[in-house]
């Protein structure tokens, strides 16, 4: 036997069954990329206010409700910012309230009993790290997530690399090599064998070129900011790109010669920058985004989706959730524990 080399013998067996994929909250994408894979590193990039962090929040919320336990890494974030981003996306457009300051200006929030009812839903399903919890006792980010994954997490979002880099005692020269170091371990953390996990990675792209007074949209994977290994480390590659007026009618246009059905202009564009062991056979998908409830969506029932039925969860049946989720009879058991 020569060390460093790998025995076969003692590998584990590839079954699909038990790799079950994670649903995305979007109808698009679970027929486009079928859901998100355990085992698999997805990378999200895109300008600066374009919803790279809102659309993850909506993914976490779909996992959640996919029976999915979360780790989310938020290093931009405080703790009640996190919270308000998922009551919005959870409860959708018809619970969120507005509030006009005397300024004039509208902000959008939670009732705050709502915000109870899902704190307590929340407890022991989603394990969030912010800006709330460095202090002088520092645990490593590894040692964080070994912890949640023993705690049966297998849906990873880390927002985002350029924060962890700065936030974590990552070792290396400079930041690029940090960068790589930390990525080389979060892909073999995701890969562990026997111990698979989906796991998103938010990074900023290089200064974008700006054309018409906008900032032109990611369209490369080696637009990523940092060392050109982290875009060559990922299995996935996504890039989110908020729509001027022009672009909604243009890539309308192109969805209409696709033969595809249309009844509304994209606000937002996913594009896909790579692909690696993932069927993928779309350049991009258009979807739409409500303000309001920050909530991407590509129809009405996506939008007025009532995500909040497990706050209430007695007062619903089995039928109306398999109905919504479209659950297959042989997973009718884990509803019922859910």
């Amino acid at each position: 036997m020569i060390r460093g080399i790998t025995d076969f013998k003692n590998m584990k067996i590839y079954s699909p069954e038990e790799n079950k994929p994670v649903l995305s909250s979007l109808e698009v994408l679970n027929e486009g990329i079928n859901g998100y894979l355990p085992g698999k590193l997805y990378l999200w990039t895109g300008n600066t206010g374009h919803g790279k962090t809102s659309f993850l929040v909506q993914e976490i919320v779909a996992a959640l409700l996919d029976g999915e336990k979360v780790f989310w890494y938020a290093g931009e974030q405080s703790r009640n910012e996190c919270l308000t981003m998922l009551a919005r996306v959870l409860l959708g457009p018809e619970y969120v309230k507005t509030f006009r300051h005397r300024t004039g200006y509208e902000e959008n929030y939670v009732d705050g009993e709502d915000i109870k009812n899902i704190i307590n839903w929340l407890d022991g399903r989603l394990y969030l790290r912010c800006l709330n919890d460095y202090d002088d006792n520092y645990i490593n980010i590894f040692e964080v997530m070994q912890g949640a994954k023993k705690a049966g997490v297998r849906y990873f979002v880390i927002d985002n690399l350029m924060t962890i880099t700065a936030q974590e005692k990552i070792q290396g020269k400079d930041e690029w090599e940090k960068q790589e170091r930390f990525v080389l371990d979060l892909k073999e953390f995701t890969k562990k064998e026997g111990e698979e996990v989906v796991m998103h990675l938010v990074a900023h792209p290089r200064k974008p070129e700006i054309i018409g007074g906008r900032p032109a949209p990611v369209t490369d994977i080696t637009q990523v900011l940092g060392t050109s290994k982290v875009p060559n480390l990922v299995d996935m590659g996504f890039s989110v790109n908020k729509l001027d007026e022009d672009e909604k009618e243009k890539y309308l246009e192109k969805m209409k010669k696709k033969g595809e059905e249309v009844e509304f202009a994209p606000d937002t564009i996913l594009f896909v920058l790579k692909t690696r062991g993932i069927q993928c056979y779309q350049r991009f998908f258009a979807i739409r985004f409500d303000t309001i409830s920050c909530r991407f969506y590509t129809k009405e029932e996506e939008l007025y989706r009532d995500w909040s039925w497990l706050i209430q969860a007695k007062d619903r049946s089995i039928e109306d959730i398999k109905e919504w989720w479209k659950v297959d009879e042989n997973d009718e058991d884990e509803l019922v524990n859910f």
